[in-house]
């Protein structure tokens, strides 16, 4: 179904479900009233005490108004977090629509070797061993070495030594972007 007609089913949900909670508060606050029988004070005396006893046992209790402000609280989160979400669902599914794109054109700028190299670390969090690297299919350890020189030398990797092994971390700024 379309985003726009589930949204606008939830809220029609959440606007039925408050007026409903609203109808049953306003009911029972009518009840209560109605069936209040209030003792006069100067009356007491002309009661028996059966009488007040049973007035007592059967006096109605004070309704508990929070049982009535959770849900329509709850209905109004829900309304409010629709609203927002149908607000802002356009614009963050344009702005990752234009993301993407940016990565494309940013991985089109690089070799297909640099490509793979450049996923593989994405694959990895953005930092990798660089004898992992010679795993791709078609890359030697000296191809890499050269793959990585350059991209070292263009500030898109950073080696870092870590005793007879090198740590290929993506620049965090391209990281981020790259990332998804």
């Amino acid at each position: 179904m379309n985003k726009k007609i589930i949204t606008g089913l939830a809220l029609l949900l959440s606007f039925i479900l408050i007026i409903t909670s609203l109808l049953l508060f306003i009911s029972s606050q009518q009840k209560i009233n109605r069936s209040e029988r209030n003792i006069d004070v100067t009356t007491i005396d002309l009661y028996s005490f059966d009488e007040l006893k049973d007035y007592i046992l059967n006096k109605p209790s004070k309704p508990n108004y929070v049982f009535y402000l959770i849900p329509i609280s709850a209905f109004l989160g829900l309304f409010v977090g629709i609203l927002t979400y149908y607000i802002m669902s356009e614009k963050i599914y344009k702005t990752e629509l234009k993301i993407k794109s940016k990565n494309k054109i940013i991985l089109n700028l690089l070799s297909n070797t640099e490509k793979k190299i450049i996923e593989k670390i994405l694959e990895n969090d953005g930092r990798i061993r660089q004898y992992e690297l010679t795993y791709i299919e078609g890359l030697s350890k000296i191809k890499v070495h050269r793959i990585i020189q350059n991209l070292e030398d263009n500030n898109i990797i950073k080696k870092e030594k870590l005793g007879k092994v090198n740590n290929i971390v993506l620049n965090k700024e391209l990281y981020y972007l790259l990332k998804e």
